[in-house]
């Protein structure tokens, strides 16, 4: 024990912060401050000073903060419960741990902070972070916080989740206790097998709860009266401008497509599959919990998935500000440690995006644009290279445009509304493909195919697009899955399997629909028995054309 850490943790207090200790930022926050109610004070005062310069360069408010101290080995559990301290049990967590304890100790990588989206915002600090780490982290934790209370995503998440984890705990153990722990690990593996198959897209809207709807509610509903569409005119218009026998040849064909529609089930193409069988699968009340509690977790992470890179680039955007602009010239001594630590963060990761570098510049070059007046039509229209150079309106809109980006965005349609061919050539942005060596080459570094393969790699989470469309094919209950063909075939590997368990669900043979790149469409099913691919028969056709 160092003599710093002794003389504090025999005092259980905190070295003042003008000693010549505090200067030498390179030692961690255990070494500086001893003890755990030490260590824990000091967050305390540098969390006080860091929320106050917050407050003061952005206008958005956050959630109250709180900030936990923990030792490496405690941070490997908590990233491998995947944030939540209290998991229910299961292999995969233990197989996380592995996994990140490998990637740390080879240094693979390094985690130094864990921030969770809930009210109040908790993250997690590790010990052996050096001081300046420590309060860059800080820092970056508030603005992450911003992000969760502001972003539309993440509106409808569940901000007492901490309980629920723990409470989804007590009632797995509670199952296992019931019906034995092989029945439900083996029903909870099948599960989470299929947590990728909801409607991500739904994430900014309130969606139905957990609760199982009943198919009678849902056939009341479709059969309320059908009204047909009128046009606001004075009475005496009325006969003219809304023909009753027009009128009532629309209720009847809009009756006929409605009774159509109810031969169906589901009547339209329904993404979220988990929902789905919920609802028609023939389990169990306590199967029906699990497969609930399965799904209101993957929505609960939806949202994080979907705006990693505006997250992460946010948090940066401001945590460098934070900083520069009022940190460092507080602790000048901690500038050259502060860039190599934040440059390490930023740099390059080499076939794939590094979503913190991808984001922070996206932003920054948007405030650079709206400072200057680089768009609007007067700025597409501008064909004058020198005069795009020079190019300065002096408008300062920078930093309200990045707080509408924030509010209102997820990754896809950040990329899509911001990304611009001067950025693509500036970051040096392009696509690759493997040869027959499986070597990569550079294959474009032209903006649409650089926008395009970006927006793949995040449309629906770069997963397929799949949706139940019917639960009754060739009245034999058999399920029909459709998978949306956007130039990316089904991955075989992944397919098959996932089509195995969805049948331990539904227990009836279930079928996924799909096409090959040749334009091929092509039919995988399992029965309990044989897994079979083919093409698709002509009474499959039909589904092909019944989603995007």
């Amino acid at each position: 024990m160092s003599d710093l850490e002794h003389s504090a943790a025999k005092n259980n207090d905190v070295p003042s912060l003008d000693t010549e200790a505090f200067r030498r930022h390179k030692i961690t926050v255990h070494e500086f401050a001893g003890s755990r109610e030490a260590q824990e004070r000091l967050i305390q005062g540098w969390k006080n000073e860091i929320e106050e310069i917050v407050k003061s360069i952005c206008p958005l408010d956050f959630f109250p903060q709180e900030f936990v101290v923990v030792n490496w080995k405690q941070l490997q559990v908590i990233l491998a419960r995947e944030g939540f301290p209290k998991r229910y049990e299961h292999w995969r967590f233990g197989q996380n741990y592995e996994s990140q304890s490998v990637r740390d100790s080879y240094g693979l990588g390094r985690t130094y902070e864990l921030v969770i989206n809930t009210d109040p915002c908790i993250a997690y600090l590790l010990d052996s972070n050096s001081v300046q780490e420590t309060r860059t982290v800080m820092a970056h934790v508030y603005f992450h916080n911003i992000f969760f209370k502001h972003n539309a995503y993440f509106k409808a998440t569940d901000r007492r989740m901490l309980d629920k984890m723990g409470d989804h705990a007590e009632r797995i153990k509670r199952y296992q206790e019931e019906h034995g722990p092989l029945v439900v690990e083996s029903f909870l593996d099948n599960c989470l097998s299929l947590d990728n198959l909801i409607d991500v897209h739904s994430v900014a809207l309130r969606r139905a709860s957990n609760e199982v709807v009943q198919r009678s509610t849902l056939e009341r509903r479709a059969l309320d009266p059908i009204k047909p569409a009128r046009f606001d005119v004075p009475e005496y218009l009325d006969r003219y401008v809304n023909p009753p026998e027009v009128l009532r040849a629309q209720v009847e064909r809009e009756t006929k497509e409605r009774d159509q529609r109810l031969k169906r089930l589901p009547p339209e193409p329904e993404q979220d599959i988990l929902l789905f069988l919920m609802t028609h699968a023939p389990l169990d009340p306590w199967q029906q919990d699990v497969l609930s509690m399965v799904r209101n977790e993957s929505y609960y992470f939806a949202p994080q998935r979907m705006t990693k890179i505006m997250n992460e680039g946010w948090a940066s955007y401001w945590h460098s500000k934070c900083m520069t602009e009022h940190l460092l010239p507080r602790y000048p001594s901690e500038t050259v440690d502060y860039c190599d630590f934040n440059s390490s963060v930023l740099q390059p990761w080499g076939k794939s995006i590094n979503p913190y570098r991808l984001g922070v510049r996206l932003l920054r070059d948007i405030e650079e644009r709206w400072d200057k007046g680089k768009f609007g039509h007067e700025w597409d229209d501008c064909r004058d290279m020198e005069a795009r150079h020079n190019w300065d309106k002096k408008i300062g809109l920078g930093q309200e445009e990045i707080l509408r980006a924030m509010i209102t965005h997820n990754d896809l349609t950040f990329i899509y509304h911001y990304l611009t061919p001067e950025f693509c050539a500036e970051n040096k942005l392009y696509t690759y493909e493997h040869d027959n060596e499986g070597d990569a080459y550079v294959s474009s570094e032209e903006f649409d195919d650089v926008r395009s393969m970006l927006a793949r790699s995040l449309m629906n989470l770069g997963e397929p697009k799949l949706a139940v469309v019917d639960a009754n094919h060739a009245n034999r209950g058999e399920l029909v899955i459709l998978h949306s063909f956007d130039g990316q075939e089904l991955n075989r590997g992944l397919a098959e399997p996932t089509c195995k368990n969805l049948h331990r669900i539904w227990t009836r043979p279930v079928h996924v629909l799909t096409q090959d790149k040749d334009g091929t469409r092509r039919r995988i099913s399992y029965d309990g028995k044989t897994l079979s691919s083919q093409k698709a028969s002509d009474d499959y056709q039909g589904y092909f054309e019944r989603i995007g």
